[in-house]
């Protein structure tokens, strides 16, 4: 081999690697997260006790130290005009598992960001994606020793996400939400 054609080769396989190779990989390097970040605000309904409400809901998904946050408002209207509003922001960190997100809602001693315990009255928390989905699930024990279990399934849409929220306390579905969010300029 001559060195104008080992040159020439070696060019052709440095364009084929920056071309080619460079930017499959720097896509697959991109978080599984961060397809989801963005604001999402929409309307739903949920049953509770079998009465239909409505609900205002705001989703807010962003980068964080090392993970993503959800933020999530709800505003739900009561039947005598009374309004109930709930705020909540969780923290999630990868584990081991590339689906699988551990929240990060306290410090322990060591200055690491960890679960809360469920054992201390604290909500459990971990998040899941797959494909187009992220599902949070909170896990508490309740006073009776029992369990309550709430999960929001979060699906991506053309337009936003489409909200799935459930509520089970031992074994008994307590609520049913349902709403689509569209996707808010940045």
């Amino acid at each position: 081999m001559t060195l104008l054609s080992f040159l020439r080769t070696s060019f052709l396989r440095t364009i084929f690697l920056a071309l080619v190779i460079l930017p499959v990989s720097a896509v697959a390097d991109k978080a599984p997260w961060e397809k989801f970040y963005g604001a999402f605000a929409g309307r739903g309904s949920g049953t509770v006790e079998g009465e239909l409400t409505a609900r205002d809901l705001q989703v807010t998904i962003a980068p964080a130290s090392k993970g993503f946050s959800i933020q999530w408002i709800t505003a739900t209207r009561k039947l005598d005009g009374r309004i109930k509003r709930k705020e909540y922001t969780v923290r999630f960190v990868p584990t081991a598992d590339p689906h699988l997100y551990s929240s990060a809602m306290r410090v322990n001693m060591f200055g690491k960001a960890v679960p809360h315990d469920p054992m201390e009255g604290e909500p459990y928390v971990w998040a899941t994606i797959r494909d187009d989905v992220l599902t949070l699930h909170a896990l508490v024990i309740t006073e009776s020793y029992g369990y309550e279990m709430q999960v929001y399934e979060r699906r991506l849409t053309d337009v936003g996400m489409e909200l799935t929220f459930s509520r089970v306390r031992d074994g008994e579905r307590l609520r049913d939400v349902n709403a689509a969010l569209v996707r808010l300029p940045q």
